[in-house]
C-alpha cells in the first residue's frame, strides 16, 4: 500500500523504482516486485526511458478510488468503529 500512495502522491504523477525504494527505505528489488504484482492486476502501468523504469497508477478511476478509500479511512466514525470492536473482543 505505501508504494500505491506514494504513486497516489507523487508531484508529476510518477516514480521510477530508484525513487520509491528510497523514499519508503526499501531496496530496489523488493520494490520491483510489489510493481511487477501491482502491474499484473492493471493498477500501475510502467514507462521506460533507457534504463530508468517509471511507474505511475493507470488511470484516473484507481485515483478516484484510492483516494475515496484514504477518506473513508480517516473518517472519526470509522476509528470509532474500530475502538468498540477492539474493546469488545
Amino acid at each position: 500500500l505505501q508504494v500505491v500512495y506514494a504513486l497516489l502522491h507523487a508531484p508529476d504523477g510518477e516514480l521510477c523504482v530508484c525513487d520509491l525504494a528510497a523514499g519508503l527505505g526499501r531496496d530496489d528489488t523488493t520494490i520491483s516486485h510489489q510493481l511487477r504484482v501491482l502491474r499484473t492486476h492493471h493498477i500501475v502501468r510502467m514507462r521506460k526511458v533507457g534504463r530508468v523504469v517509471y511507474y505511475r497508477l493507470v488511470d484516473e478511476h484507481i485515483r478516484q478510488l484510492l483516494a475515496v478509500g484514504l477518506k473513508h479511512a480517516n473518517e472519526p466514525a470509522l476509528a470509532h468503529l474500530v475502538r468498540e470492536t477492539e474493546a469488545s473482543a
